[in-house]
């Protein structure tokens, strides 16, 4: 394994993919950095974030590098389902897929992307609140509840563990 590249919009993808490098004795480049720093071809890990169930810029780093995982990080709670899905939508069909939770700051965002998650948590922060009334909030729904009404940092060493499991194994 070369090094480990990643597309990050709001910073927490791009903690995971230092906190690996760190853990792995690689280094971590942006995408749009890694072109004079990593030679075409090479065999990389990939980390993108999530928007409408495209894991950003995933396409172009499977391009020009040999992925060899990716690591998708949105901001729901990890769920295997999640992982086939995002590799389903994505058209990714070698190398490991895995999702880690990142976070959410809404005031980090802009544009587009702000007014489509106002209108997320402006529809689901009541839809939750009243599940949680009714004593029907599923734990993975509070946290998503928590996490667009509070914001919310979920990075942590301990969600790479499956990933640096599949780095010891390939």
């Amino acid at each position: 394994m070369d090094a480990i590249l990643y597309s990050s919009h709001t910073g927490h993808t791009a903690q995971y993919a230092d906190l690996l490098a760190k853990k792995l004795g690689l280094n971590a480049y942006n995408l749009s950095q890694a072109k004079q720093a990593v030679p075409k071809h090479a065999d990389v890990i990939f980390f993108g974030w999530v928007r409408k169930g495209n894991i950003v810029d995933y396409k172009k780093a499977n391009r020009r590098y040999h992925v060899l995982a990716t690591c998708a990080v949105g901001m729901g709670v990890p769920d295997p389902s999640v992982a086939e899905g995002l590799a389903a939508k994505n058209k990714i069909t070698s190398g490991e897929v895995f999702y880690l939770q990142g976070g959410f700051h809404f005031d980090q965002l802009t544009g587009r992307d702000r007014f489509i998650m106002k209108r997320f948590r402006d529809t689901m922060i009541p839809r939750y609140e009243q599940m949680r009334q009714a004593g029907t909030l599923e734990d993975a729904q509070l946290n998503m509840l928590k996490m667009i009404r509070d914001g919310g940092n979920a990075v942590s060493i301990d969600n790479l563990k499956p990933i640096l499991d599949f780095c010891k194994e390939n």
